[in-house]
């Protein structure tokens, strides 16, 4: 189980989409605060200096942003000892089986594709509740 102090990174280029996932993680009652990036290297510099009750215990990760990729976060988590073992979630509108496979290579943890509705995304975010948050075990960080 994700301690509720635990905070979750969201890596996501788009705005609009970063602002509806947190919309709906509220109306999930999830109380996990999100320390929300923009690209691929806000999230390295993030975790770069993240440590102790600062680091995120989880990560949503979108895969086409700029600057760096959610392909190369998922490599630089799996080069670095203290975050090879951080559960990711990629959250990314693509449905490309290509995409699947080398995010799962490169040690994606789930990959969900983004939902088209307000109430699918409340319905993924309860599901995520539910699996990752309440039954799931984490690692020790």
């Amino acid at each position: 189980m994700l301690p509720e102090h635990a905070p979750v990174l969201l890596v996501d280029d788009s705005p609009d989409d970063r602002c509806l996932f947190c919309m709906c993680w509220a109306q999930a009652k999830i109380l996990n605060p999100i320390v929300e990036l923009g690209h691929g290297q806000a999230a390295i510099d993030y975790l770069s200096a993240a440590s102790g009750p600062d680091a995120p215990a989880l990560v949503f990760l979108d895969l086409k942003m700029p600057v760096r990729n959610g392909f190369e976060v998922l490599d630089w988590l799996h080069a670095h000892p203290v975050f090879k073992r951080l559960p990711v979630i990629v959250l990314t509108a693509s449905e490309h089986a290509g995409d699947v496979e080398q995010a799962y290579d490169r040690g994606a943890n789930s990959f969900l594709v983004k939902p088209s509705s307000v109430e699918e995304l409340l319905a993924l975010l309860l599901a995520v509740k539910d699996y990752w948050l309440r039954f799931n075990v984490f690692p020790r960080r």
